[in-house]
């Protein structure tokens, strides 16, 4: 993040000094997420925004990998999104709020 995205709002400021100091167990690597923005925008702009597939349901293991298949279940796994339509919406709401 740079100082532009720090100039946009005292909340911009403060999350961007946030993942300044982040806590020693939290390990970024190569990825930046601010939370469920891209379920809020699934949510708000619906599955036209998000080409899906659909695929068999799989348990998920106690170790995190896939198990076997649910009968009968079926998820929609979307396969990539419009990521700046996610920054965008959010600099407009840091920007909406630059006053609080």
């Amino acid at each position: 993040m740079t100082s532009e995205f720090r100039e946009i709002s005292p909340a911009a400021q403060w999350l961007y000094e946030q993942y300044q100091h982040l806590p020693p167990f939290v390990q970024l690597g190569g990825s930046l997420t601010f939370g469920d923005s891209p379920m809020v925008s699934l949510t708000a702009f619906g599955m036209e925004f998000c080409p899906v597939v659909k695929r068999r349901a799989r348990r998920i293991r106690d170790d995190s990998r896939y198990g076997e298949e649910i009968a009968a279940r079926e998820i929609h796994v979307c396969h990539s999104m419009d990521v700046a339509l996610n920054f965008a919406d959010f600099f407009a709401l840091l920007r909406l709020h630059r006053q609080a």
